[in-house]
């Protein structure tokens, strides 16, 4: 089921609906690979020589609390967003991580509660690909850039070709440029991006860190 449009008929689940439901939500690893994402990850890797890139995708199953927040683009509240991605689904699909599980949270806020709660935002998911094409570009610690950009410009959108097919108006994007895991290194080269296609249900993360 796509959650393009809204059942705006639908009741706000409460916050205890909401947390019980990010532990009772399908969730099942993608098991796919695409030459234009495994270009941009070998090509991140190489720059990123302290660092480097992962990348995961997985599949949210039906669920009538989920479908209400993300269908209006509301992962964020009540700690959503980070109930999800500390799932098992999600650590074992990105073990370099070393996701940790949620933390209980008992607070009704309607914000990510990452840390000290502002680790992600909601981005415009049409900066996306400028975004990544930035990351090709500028590399890592130890890397200068070249040229003009072209290739980098291309490279990000075949990625996002590969990921959602550029329906970017139907994308959620989340970012955050914090260490919200031991894997991060907690300075410039940070950048998680979490998008949520809500044709295709697809829930992907793409993690970038490096250090000098």
């Amino acid at each position: 089921m796509e959650l393009l449009t809204p059942d705006w008929n639908q009741e706000k689940p409460t916050f205890d609906q909401s947390r019980a439901m990010c532990q009772l939500v399908p969730l099942e690893i993608r098991t796919w690979s695409d030459p234009r994402v495994d270009a941009v990850l070998a090509r991140i890797r190489e720059t990123h020589i302290h660092g480097g890139a992962f990348f995961a995708s997985l599949h949210v199953g039906a669920s009538r609390e989920f479908d209400w927040f993300a269908s209006r683009n509301r992962l964020l509240e009540f700690g959503i967003l980070r109930q999800l991605l500390g799932r098992a689904e999600v650590r074992n699909g990105l073990p370099a991580l070393e996701i940790q599980s949620p933390l209980v949270d008992d607070s009704a806020s309607e914000v990510c509660s990452f840390g000290d709660g502002n680790d992600f935002q909601m981005s415009n998911s049409f900066f996306l690909d400028g975004q990544l094409a930035a990351v090709l570009y500028a590399g890592g610690a130890y890397t200068k850039s070249q040229g003009d950009g072209h290739t980098e410009k291309e490279s990000s959108l075949a990625f996002c070709d590969a990921v959602f097919g550029l329906r970017f108006s139907e994308v959620s994007y989340f970012l955050s440029h914090s260490a919200w895991t031991p894997w991060f290194e907690g300075i410039a080269w940070d950048w998680t991006a979490v998008l949520f296609d809500r044709r295709s249900r697809a829930l992907s993360i793409l993690a970038v860190t490096d250090t000098d």
